[in-house]
């Protein structure tokens, strides 16, 4: 997929996506992956190329060597978690200035290049 779709919102990333992301933040290689599941490393490239399925067994001890959840590499966010994450955002927004604001939604329109019409930019 180009990037420029995926920078437009126009899909969350899959788990095959996610596997991968999570394996590099986690520092590993495929190989070393591959290793600790007792498979080929072409196992793991293919479940990271959508050419392989993920068992459910394989999921857990993925998740566990990301050092993350199964959850997340599916991506089903906690709506607690979530609900957390937005309380503790709206205490802190809560006690910010006017200025304080301004610059926090100009940092906001940077991050997502959002024009001032609300319109995101076409590449």
């Amino acid at each position: 997929m180009p990037s420029t779709e995926r920078a437009r919102g126009a899909r969350e990333p899959d788990l095959a996506e996610r596997l991968s992301r999570a394996r590099r933040r986690s520092g590993l290689t495929m190989a070393q992956v591959a290793d600790r599941l007792g498979k080929r490393r072409s196992a793991v490239w293919e479940m990271e190329n959508r050419t392989r399925r993920v068992l459910a067994e394989e999921l857990g001890e993925i998740a566990s060597m990301y050092n993350t959840t199964e959850a997340t590499l599916l991506g089903k966010t906690s709506t607690r978690a979530r609900d957390m994450r937005t309380d503790l955002i709206a205490a802190e927004l809560a006690g910010m200035n006017d200025a304080e604001l301004d610059r926090l939604e100009g940092a906001i329109r940077l991050a997502r290049r959002v024009p001032r019409s609300g319109r995101r930019r076409r590449r």
